[in-house]
C-alpha cells in the first residue's frame, strides 16, 4: 500500500519552496516511512523535493503526475489562482492538470510496490477523491478494485 506525504507550509510565486515551518512538519512525519522503500516518486516542484529532502529520502524516480512546479494561491480578493512554474498567474478554472491527468495518477499508483513512497502535495489526494487532504501530511493508498481507500496516518 503506497504512501503519499504532502509538502507542508510554502511560500508563494512560481515553484515555490516549503518554509521552513512546512520543512520542520514534514520532517516530523519521518516515523510513517516504510523501512525497506526501494520506490521513491516525487513530484518536480521544488516543494515535492523538500519534502524528499525532510524525510532523508533520495527519490528514484521523478514525475509530474504526482505534482508539478505551479502552485495554488489565493490573491488577496480571495481569488484562487495557479501559478505556473514561470510566475504566470491564471485563475484556477482554466487550470485543467488535475483533471487531465486523473487517469494517469491511479495507473501509476496500481503499478507500485506496496513500500513505495510518493512525496507529493494535496491535488495528487484530490485527484484519488480526498477533497479534504491536508498539507504536511501522510496518507496510506489502499486499492479496492478500482478505487482507493485513502487513511491519513498523521
Amino acid at each position: 500500500m503506497p504512501i503519499i506525504f504532502t509538502h507542508g507550509k510554502k511560500y508563494s510565486g512560481g515553484d515555490p519552496n516549503m518554509t521552513p515551518e512546512g520543512f520542520e512538519k514534514v520532517k516530523t512525519l519521518k516515523e510513517f516511512v516504510p523501512r525497506n522503500t526501494k520506490v521513491i516518486i516525487c513530484g518536480t516542484g521544488a516543494r515535492h523535493i523538500d519534502v524528499a529532502n525532510a524525510l532523508g529520502l533520495i527519490p528514484t524516480r521523478f514525475t509530474s503526475v504526482v505534482g508539478s512546479a505551479d502552485s495554488l494561491e489565493i490573491t488577496e480578493d480571495k481569488k484562487e489562482i495557479v501559478v505556473l512554474a514561470n510566475g504566470l498567474g491564471v485563475p484556477s478554472e482554466m487550470y485543467t492538470t488535475l483533471e487531465d491527468e486523473s487517469a494517469s495518477l491511479p495507473a501509476l499508483i496500481f503499478d507500485l510496490p506496496d513500500d513505495a513512497v510518493i512525496c507529493a502535495g494535496r491535488p495528487a489526494l484530490i485527484m484519488l477523491g480526498k477533497k479534504d487532504a491536508k498539507s504536511g501530511a501522510v496518507y496510506q493508498i489502499t486499492p479496492k478494485g478500482i478505487e482507493f481507500e485513502i487513511t491519513e496516518l498523521s
